[in-house]
Parts: structure tokens; C-alpha cells; sequence
């Protein structure tokens, strides 16, 4: 199987330097996409005009509803650690809860597919020739629900590959700045991961 991140360059037209130079890995998502115009582009990803679906709306509320959570759990711990305590147990059946409900979901999403991804765009297999420089509403989803996230984005580039698809590249237009930082520790911890399973296949006997 041919390596993605070689496959799918997401610097293929010339990109600015600081885009050369992030992180980036091969991963399965669930990848939908949709053409758009310019001026949707620049809209938030998660605007009601776009068609989300119901785990992504959800998943982007319990982000905004986790960062209000941790600053007043961490006030409390030092104040009345009992009440801090049974906010941690109300998140963690949350948790459960939320997990059920992606679990549920996932036959409505699309089949799984490669997609090499870092903070500055996606590169993935399109079924159907985009035009470099139109704009699509990306929406992607990772099985173990490391992060539902929505997106805009441009396409830089789109070449016909094999059975796959076209190999399509795409630079984010408009991605928040928490799903870009989920999306950052992700692709750290993801690179973490290969990294030590390959040092461990090298030494085992």
C-alpha cells in the first residue's frame, strides 16, 4: 500500500513556508465534502446553512461545554472538592452517554476512507474531479471519535489515481481554533504512536 503522506502532498502548489513545515499523518476518517461557494467559504464551518450531521453538532457543544467545565471543576477542587467530585462523575455519564449516540450514528456515515491530514488542510481520495480553487464543506469524523470536526476549505490540487478516486488536496479556510488544536494534539499523539510501535517492532526479537 502506497504511503499517503507521499501520495497526497499537501504542499504541491507552492505553499508558504510554515504550511511546509506542520505536522502532518495518515489516518481513516469518515470524510464527507460538498462544493460551495466563496462567500460560504468564509462562513463558520458549523453555520445552520450547511447540512451537519447530528454527532458533529454534538461533539462541537461538548467541546465549548468541556472548557467551561474544566476551569470551574479545577476553582472547586480547591474550594468544595466534593461538589468538583460529583461534576467529574456527571461528565464521565456523559461520556458514556455521548458514546452510545456516536455508536448509534456511525451507520449513517460515510464508508472509511485514507486521508493524510495536518492544521493547515486534508489531502484525500474525492470520488469526482474538484476544479483547483473551488471551495468545499469538509466534515471529518475519526471512528474512535478522536474528533468530529467541520471545515472550509480550497482545493489545491486534483489528479485522477486509481481505483480509489482522484487524489485531491485541500488547504482550510475556515476551521476553529479548538478543532484546530484537537486537531494538533492528535496528529502529535498519532505520530507518538507509530513512532514507538516502530522502535518496538525494530527491538522485539
Amino acid at each position: 500500500m502506497e504511503n499517503l503522506s507521499t501520495a497526497l502532498p499537501l504542499n504541491a502548489t507552492r505553499p508558504a513556508p510554515e504550511r511546509r513545515h506542520l505536522l502532518r499523518t495518515t489516518t481513516s476518517l469518515y470524510l464527507h465534502y460538498e462544493t460551495i461557494s466563496h462567500a460560504q467559504a468564509l462562513q463558520d464551518p458549523y453555520d445552520d446553512a450547511f447540512n451537519l450531521p447530528q454527532s458533529v453538532k454534538l461533539h462541537a457543544a461538548l467541546n465549548r461545554l468541556d472548557q467551561a467545565t474544566s476551569a470551574l471543576t479545577a476553582d472547586l477542587l480547591a474550594t468544595v472538592p466534593v461538589v468538583a467530585r460529583a461534576l467529574d462523575l456527571m461528565e464521565q455519564k456523559l461520556q458514556c452517554i455521548t458514546q452510545a449516540f456516536y455508536a448509534h450514528t456511525a451507520k449513517n456515515l460515510p464508508p472509511l476512507s485514507r486521508a493524510n491530514i495536518s492544521q493547515s488542510g486534508v489531502a484525500f481520495y474525492a470520488k469526482q474531479a474538484i476544479a483547483t480553487g473551488d471551495y468545499v464543506h469538509l466534515i471529518l469524523n475519526r471512528p474512535d471519535h478522536a474528533f468530529h470536526i467541520a471545515a472550509t476549505a480550497q482545493i489545491v490540487y486534483c489528479e485522477a489515481e486509481d481505483l480509489e478516486g482522484f487524489r485531491t488536496g485541500a488547504h482550510f479556510i475556515s476551521l476553529r481554533t479548538e478543532d484546530r488544536t484537537t486537531l494538533a494534539h492528535y496528529i502529535q499523539l498519532s505520530i507518538y504512536t507509530q513512532a514507538n510501535a516502530l522502535m518496538s517492532a525494530k527491538t522485539s526479537p
